[in-house]
């Protein structure tokens, strides 16, 4: 009897001092997933293995951007995530890096420099064995794929044609930002005008090569004036316009420009 505890104390014991199963870490990734005149939102993607018999929840992901030396931006996970037993997976956290005031750590990537960058993540987790937490830290270089700028330049040959209740035709200038690279992949761009929830031209156009930065496309755009009719005499005031521009740049990463801007036209004109 003496025996059998003796070995069973002997098992605990061991059992006490080996290693416990641990939770791993590792920042794998950063994509730049969205870019505008505004802001560069970047996803981090994390991959995290749970060893235990049971789930684990991540509860917080406190992120710190910085860019050559300088915060940039903070993010933080929305919303806690459950990782399967036994199971490694991905956690996709989101981090909005905003280009403006031009006094930002960012400035330099607007002027096509690759920037060196260092993350920080902070990581608390929900275990079988309580609450742990992990610091995770990447280092690396940032460089946009194209030069951010561009969008509608301006309408043009503004002109109503087929008497007072005929169509508005205009041209639409649009300045589109050719990427540096992955241009192979990056063929076509979205457009969207909009006036006043009208749908007034949407479509796509070919990217093309250039010394260049900017690539400029005429699209003529035509409107009867009869869907239209409440908004022509605010042309002379000021009319709202939404304008979207959107292209896929490869590599899970698009440029985007959504602004709603005020278009004043010359009633003698039309």
């Amino acid at each position: 009897m003496k025996r059998n505890k003796w070995i069973l104390g002997l098992v605990l014991l061991l059992a006490a001092c080996s290693p416990r199963p641990k939770v791993t870490v590792a920042a794998q990734r950063i994509v730049i997933r969205q870019i505008s005149l505004e802001y560069m939102l970047l996803e981090v993607r994390y991959q995290v293995h749970n060893p235990h018999p049971v789930s684990i929840s991540v509860l917080e992901v406190d992120q710190t951007l910085e860019l050559s030396n300088t915060v940039a931006a903070r993010g933080q996970l929305e919303k806690p995530v459950s990782i399967p037993a036994k199971k490694s997976e991905q956690l996709n956290v989101l981090l909005k890096v905003p280009f403006l005031p031009m006094l930002t750590p960012a400035k330099d990537l607007l002027t096509g420099r690759t920037v060196r960058y260092r993350l920080v993540s902070d990581m608390k987790m929900k275990t079988i064995l309580g609450k742990e937490s992990r610091r995770v830290l990447r280092e690396g270089e940032l460089e946009l794929p194209l030069l951010p700028g561009g969008g509608l330049a301006g309408l043009k040959n503004v002109r109503l044609e087929g008497g007072p209740l005929g169509t508005l035709k205009l041209d639409m200038i649009i300045l589109v930002p050719r990427p540096k690279k992955q241009l192979m992949e990056t063929t076509q761009v979205e457009y969207l005008l909009r006036i006043e929830n009208h749908t007034i031209a949407d479509g796509r156009f070919p990217l093309t090569r250039g010394p260049e930065n900017m690539q400029k496309v005429t699209i003529p755009v035509s409107w009867p004036i009869a869907r239209g009719a409440t908004w022509l005499p605010k042309l002379a005031t000021g009319l709202p316009v939404q304008f979207r521009l959107r292209f896929d740049l490869g590599d899970e990463t698009e440029f985007l420009i959504d602004k709603k801007e005020t278009i004043r036209l010359n009633p003698f004109s039309l």
